[in-house]
């Protein structure tokens, strides 16, 4: 995926270092490879893309299409949408896995954020369950005062699918076979100049004509960041959903606190308070501090800041609660 501008958001312009296989009772293929048949050809369809491909009796649609970003509310991102269905006379076990070579113009092994870390992430992850987090971000540069382009992948909320698994990682090969992780190093080793991340989606059983439906999001992000503190969330949040904030400090040490100050439509969630002390990672330039919030009511434009004490260094961003958004279609509001 290319931004109008020209910049890459993936290292290939066609997709074709991504990598999506899907699993049918523990064997697994590359979906759109010669092992399957077309249903549908890859056709432009609206704003998006469509295909089909069918493989051991089960139909893979891949649907991409243009939508507004919920860390911009620029038309930047796209849906990717994939149904499953089972057009075999069995019950078949059906998993799903997408891997996406990241890079974001010349940066091939791109740094993330992510909710609940201490430092910026730079080094493989396997997170899994509870621990996915609801998106990740990737940075152009590790620098929140100039972080070029970024990249926002989300993974929870509204319509968002969560993977069962989440891996970062050094890119395994646009072949790359289902379990790659400990190929590229295992947990903890560098990704150098090429980082990539794998969502996995793990079996269930698929009833003959049952589909089942994987949705994320990926496309443009940002950060406001000021003095040495800098806040990235949801530009748009959907009334009752819980969503996450980081703020990213830079050059932390001990002592520091950041506190989060809130309006009335937003509240802290899953026991989370308003300050939190910064915790320094040595040999990391910057940490993490991060927030569950849930969007009380519907919101026009409300206020969040995060300040940075003693320093007093204080970024805002303003947010808007609606009923319905990227991650809840319209259509299925309550």
């Amino acid at each position: 995926m290319a931004t109008t501008s020209g910049k890459l958001l993936t290292y290939s312009d066609d997709g074709d270092t991504n990598n999506t296989r899907v699993q049918v009772d523990g064997v697994d293929a590359i979906v759109g490879e010669d092992d399957g048949t077309f249903t549908t050809r890859p056709q432009i369809r609206g704003a998006g893309m469509i295909m089909g491909w069918s493989w051991r009796g089960i139909e893979t649609t891949q649907e991409v299409a243009l939508t507004a970003g919920a860390t911009t509310r620029r038309t930047d991102t796209i849906r990717v949408r994939y149904t499953l269905t089972n057009r075999s006379p069995q019950t078949h076990q059906v998993a799903l896995r997408v891997m996406l070579d990241t890079l974001i113009g010349g940066n091939d092994g791109v740094p993330f954020l992510l909710a609940g870390e201490n430092a910026i992430t730079t080094r493989a992850k396997d997170l899994r369950g509870a621990a996915v987090p609801d998106f990740i971000q990737a940075l152009e540069r590790e620098d929140i005062r100039n972080p070029g382009t970024m990249v926002n992948l989300a993974l929870r909320g509204g319509d968002a699918t969560p993977p069962d698994r989440l891996v970062l990682a050094h890119w395994p090969g646009s072949d790359a076979e289902w379990e790659y992780l400990e190929d590229e190093g295992g947990v903890g080793a560098g990704w150098g100049k090429d980082s990539s991340a794998g969502l996995y989606y793990n079996a269930k059983p698929l009833a003959p004509n049952e589909s089942r439906v994987i949705v994320f999001y990926y496309g443009l992000g940002g950060i406001a960041a000021v003095g040495k503190v800098g806040m990235t969330v949801p530009l748009e949040v959907v009334e009752t959903e819980k969503f996450s904030v980081i703020v990213v400090v830079m050059n932390p040490r001990e002592g520091q606190r950041v506190t989060l100050t809130l309006p009335s439509a937003l509240a802290f969630a899953d026991g989370d308070t308003a300050s939190k002390n910064v915790t320094p990672v040595p040999g990391a330039a910057y940490t993490q501090v991060s927030w569950k919030l849930r969007a009380a009511s519907p919101a026009d434009a409300v206020r969040l800041s995060a300040r940075l004490d003693p320093e007093g260094d204080t970024t805002t961003q303003t947010i808007r609660i609606q009923p319905c958004g990227v991650t809840r279609p319209c259509s299925t509001a309550p």
